[in-house]
């Protein structure tokens, strides 16, 4: 990995769960730690659904949960005035999720890449490129990833641009806990930066199934986190009303049929793993005093 400790910091919440163990399993080919915060409630202030948030600690015993209360007066960083839902509101919490897991970084790593749990890369091409890309010229990288819609074998005909794997040392809570999440922070960091790249063989390295859901699985991810953007209950319904299109109904987009990178099926809970707790609880006021000791340089005992 051309001599970097790279951390993960993968943005989780158990309406996500079927995305959990592929992503896991291909960060583990090129990361030295990999941090999933969670919250303790949906981003709309309804509660986790805490038996799965506990299989997902159980199943996955060597990464680092760290789980973090949900306060709707009072959102980590700074008051945010805006309702359970908004735009700007999501944002927030999407951000205090990174900046959280950032915390928790081992002191000897050198670079942490951000992804969202629905965000899989493919692991070994991604540890491939990592051993030849001269990733020391930056401190910021952005890559380009395939979209997919429905299923994982409905693959878009334009690639857009994920993740971001940032230096350590230029990051800070601050730059982090951006209402324009990995955007705002790529922009914030300063000097050497490159977006948009591929593989060694120029092709994306990263799969984004945000879209890939069963008609269930789409009406409860809009009913908080996008509900103030369309009639999505009506377009969900239109659009599972039949066979895919070819098209989605969010942006447009054409699609190809393609072999999946994974078929992310539905979970199996047949098997009950062994009860497990997160790697770490932590409170607003824990993530305050860090923060604090952060920036007056302060040695936390």
């Amino acid at each position: 990995m051309n001599g970097h400790r790279i951390a993960t910091i993968i943005n989780f919440c158990t309406n996500d769960y079927r995305f959990l163990a592929p992503c896991i399993r291909e960060a583990k080919h090129f990361s030295s730690q990999i941090l999933i915060p969670v919250c303790d409630h949906f981003f709309d202030g309804t509660p986790e659904d805490r038996a799965l948030l506990q299989r997902a600690y159980s199943e996955h015993p060597d990464c680092e949960f760290i789980e973090f209360a949900y306060d709707p007066e009072q959102p980590y960083g700074y008051p945010c005035r805006k309702r359970p839902g908004d735009l700007d509101w999501c944002r927030h919490w999407h951000s205090t999720a990174r900046m959280i897991g950032y915390f928790f970084l081992k002191k000897e790593i050198d670079y942490v890449l951000f992804i969202d749990v629905d965000e899989i890369y493919e692991g070994k091409k991604f540890q491939e490129w990592l051993q030849h890309y001269p990733i020391q010229n930056y401190n910021a990288l952005r890559f380009q990833c395939y979209q997919y819609f429905r299923e994982p074998r409905y693959r878009a005909k334009e690639t857009f641009t994920s993740g971001l794997l940032a230096k350590k040392s230029v990051l800070t809570p601050d730059t982090i806990l951006n209402v324009d999440e990995r955007m705002g922070l790529y922009k914030k960091i300063p000097d050497e930066k490159i977006v948009d790249l591929n593989g060694l063989d120029d092709q994306p390295m990263i799969h984004h199934y945000s879209w890939v859901r069963t008609k269930e699985e789409m009406l409860k991810k809009v009913i908080w986190g996008h509900f103030w953007e369309r009639n999505w209950k009506e377009l969900i319904e239109q659009e599972f009303s039949g066979p895919f299109s070819g098209k989605d109904f969010t942006t447009g987009l054409e699609y190809l049929t393609v072999d999946p990178y994974i078929d992310c099926k539905e979970p199996d809970f047949s098997a009950t793993p062994p009860r497990k707790e997160p790697a770490y609880r932590t409170t607003p006021q824990e993530i305050f005093r860090k923060d604090l000791l952060l920036k007056f340089n302060i040695a936390q005992k």
